[in-house]
């Protein structure tokens, strides 16, 4: 049998995440279970109905992290987390917590220690990677929220634009 062509570390990786998508497909399930128990579903119900702004915004610690390769947007799935308690928006804007992805529901912070800077570049040279590796903690809210926490700010001095994933 020939192997030429065939990257084992990578068809490695790939069984990794395979393996990590299928616990966080069980893990999902348990999770809405505990959470309709608890009350939690509801009020994300309500949070993405537009209610209960003070408290939109869900912070999530992570348990185990998987991406099926270095240079993908990172989605909830590519964690496997807890809820921790719901915050008010303006959590997000500490400075060592930082913008991940925006999908047509939701946006998507990650926290680091409050003491790692993820725009370090000798260790990573890549936002997205420092990113994912220094994540202790989710932050996930719904879009309404991010547009009201926008709105609520003062206006920006300069012109802002958007590049996801840029290296320094």
């Amino acid at each position: 049998m020939s192997t030429v062509g065939l990257n084992v570390p990578m068809l490695i990786k790939c069984g990794h995440y395979l393996v990590h998508l299928f616990i966080y497909a069980l893990w999902s399930i348990a999770q809405s279970i505990i959470w309709w128990c608890d009350g939690t579903s509801e009020h994300l119900h309500q949070v993405h109905s537009g209610k209960s702004y003070e408290k939109s915004a869900q912070l999530l610690k992570i348990h185990h992290k998987g991406q099926p390769k270095k240079v993908v947007i990172l989605q909830q799935r590519h964690f496997l987390t807890s809820h921790q308690k719901f915050v008010h928006p303006e959590y997000v804007l500490q400075p060592h917590i930082t913008l991940c992805s925006v999908n047509e529901k939701e946006a998507m912070f990650l926290v680091p220690a409050d003491h790692v800077d993820v725009t370090e570049t000798r260790r990573y040279p890549f936002l997205f990677d420092s990113q994912f590796k220094t994540a202790d903690y989710l932050v996930v809210m719904p879009l309404n929220s991010l547009i009201r926490l926008a709105k609520d700010m003062d206006e920006p001095t300069m012109k802002i634009i958007w590049l996801h994933s840029p290296g320094r």
